[in-house]
């Protein structure tokens, strides 16, 4: 089943800058900003139930897609009801680039059990 249509006016599109749909070229530009209030935007779609099982579950709690490129490290998801978006660019480490990115999602997770 296709999703609805979403116009222009709903998405906040200026910290995206898409060249093509691939996600592969370098041109391609993304803020976390960005990502988050798209991944926002989408939690209240009615097709959110759909997307969200459509990631992978990386830990309990915790659905996401991770993405990488050489010298680019990234995930993007949901830590329970927390958006979130990491990107870590000029990345020579890939080991600890995902090191960073689990501590970050653990702080995310901590926040919310705090709160």
């Amino acid at each position: 089943e296709r999703p609805p249509e979403t116009s222009k006016k709903d998405i906040d599109t200026r910290g995206f800058h898409l060249v093509d749909g691939s996600g592969l070229s370098r041109k391609n530009i993304i803020t976390t900003k960005g990502m988050v209030d798209l991944l926002v935007k989408l939690k209240k779609s009615e097709v959110f139930p759909q997307y969200l099982r459509s990631l992978e579950e990386v830990k309990e709690g915790v659905r996401a897609k991770s993405g990488s490129m050489s010298l680019i490290r990234g995930m993007v998801g949901y830590a329970k009801d927390t958006a979130f978006a990491i990107f870590i660019n000029q990345c020579q480490d890939p080991k600890l680039a995902k090191n960073k990115i689990n501590e970050f999602i653990d702080f995310v997770l901590e926040k919310q059990n705090i709160q």
